[in-house]
């Protein structure tokens, strides 16, 4: 049915073209892969089915965030909203959390509802803290797996505190801040 299977992102480029790791050497690099192929009658184990999602459109969500400066939580999540049969939240810590705590604003995608037991939910994530002047948007992007054990996917490190405040008048005009989700469902895994 899927003639082909890979990633789009596997490897960050900065970390590929790097000496020091190895993946290339005198301009040369050696790539692999393994395939194992079997009749389902002879699997056993653990197995699942994974549906991809026909060009699924992406769907964005804005939330507004305002006297962002005046809040006081250390975390503030939007509204509920869909995404093909999910449902889904923007959680944002003013302060950070994890590895930017203190010193970077965090930001992640949540599932709000519950996914049936052992199925996952790859999806294409990309979140912006929204310029509201010009169109010098702070985003970052990636594609997620997101199952019971782990819900929220994002960034500890999404844009340092420092730049936030200094970027008052873009960022933050009248102390009011807009973050988007723009989340594409690309398929579901369930067990078999």
């Amino acid at each position: 049915m899927k003639l082909e299977w890979g990633f789009d992102r596997f490897i960050h480029t900065a970390t590929f073209c790097d000496p020091s790791n190895g993946y290339r050497v005198d301009d040369t690099c050696v790539l692999g892969a393994e395939v194992v192929a079997a009749r389902p009658e002879r699997v056993t184990g653990k197995g699942e089915f994974f549906s991809v999602t026909k060009e699924a459109p992406p769907s964005k969500f804005t939330w507004k965030i305002g006297k962002f400066s005046k809040r006081r939580e250390t975390f503030i999540q939007s509204n509920i909203f869909c995404v093909g049969d999910h449902e889904w939240r923007i959680e944002l810590y003013p302060v950070g959390t994890s590895y930017g705590q203190k010193n970077h604003v965090s930001l992640y995608l949540s599932l709000a509802n519950h996914i049936a037991i052992k199925g996952r939910i790859y999806a294409d994530v990309t979140l912006r803290i929204l310029d509201q002047m010009k169109d010098r948007h702070i985003i970052a992007k990636d594609n997620f797996w997101f199952d019971e054990s782990i819900a929220r996917h994002g960034w500890s490190r999404f844009v340092p505190l420092y730049h936030l405040n200094r970027s008052k008048d873009f960022l933050l005009f009248k102390d009011v801040c807009f973050v988007e989700a723009e989340v594409r469902v690309l398929g579901v895994a369930n067990a078999l």
